[in-house]
């Protein structure tokens, strides 16, 4: 997720910056599995498993006795945060996504002022569950459905309504691959609205037509 971690002198859980606006999340999720691969898939995904367990490190460890919850968490969610980095790198999209699940619940456990970060690591995970998407696997199904919806609510508590409406149509595309016609329309309409209710007159003209005219296909 690009959080970087520099040991004890980084910055305090709540001080990390939410980010600057809805359209950088986009620019980052869409620049996705274009980075090159420096030492291998091994090599990343070893780089994965150690982040990991640094995240339940910082947990359960010693500085787990000694520093407040807040700040315990925040230094095991963007060591989580990075271990999914480095597995989606591996292509490991399923410790991926366990990755970025475990980060998000050590930002909601911080609290309100890291929403936009736990569902910004939620829609990582979900990104990663449609890597490996299987319509056979239904409890793989439920997750990323589960996490899709969660990722929405969020968005929508934090009038992040640009990003909710891509974070519907990702769940529209899904009821649509499950021929579940009817959800579809139903998201693709929900994107729609969040894109109508956006104060981006570009978003509004050519996001929303576009989510209707999907809607409109899945009659």
């Amino acid at each position: 997720m690009g959080l970087g971690v520099s040991g004890r002198s980084a910055a305090g859980a709540g001080g990390q910056e939410s980010g600057g606006g809805s359209s950088s999340w986009v620019d980052a999720l869409q620049a996705a599995g274009k980075t090159r691969v420096p030492g291998g898939v091994d090599a990343m995904e070893a780089k994965g498993d150690k982040l990991v367990a640094q995240a339940w490190k910082e947990l359960r460890g010693f500085w787990s006795h000694v520093e407040p919850a807040k700040d315990r968490h925040g230094y095991a969610a963007r060591y989580f945060g990075e271990a999914g980095d480095a597995f989606k790198l591996a292509k490991n999209w399923r410790k991926a996504a366990s990755a970025y699940h475990e980060s998000a619940i050590c930002y909601m456990k911080i609290g309100r002022e890291e929403r936009i970060e736990a569902a910004q690591s939620l829609w990582d995970a979900a990104k990663c569950y449609k890597k490996s998407f299987n319509p056979d696997d239904k409890e793989f199904m439920n997750k990323m459905e589960w996490t899709l919806q969660i990722v929405i609510r969020m968005l929508v508590l934090e009038n992040e309504l640009s990003v909710a409406g891509s974070a519907c149509e990702e769940l529209a595309e899904l009821y649509a691959a499950q021929k579940q016609r009817h959800k579809a329309r139903e998201f693709y309409e929900k994107a729609a609205e969040y894109y109508g209710k956006t104060t981006d007159p570009f978003c509004t003209a050519r996001y929303r037509q576009s989510a209707l005219e999907k809607a409109t296909s899945c009659c």
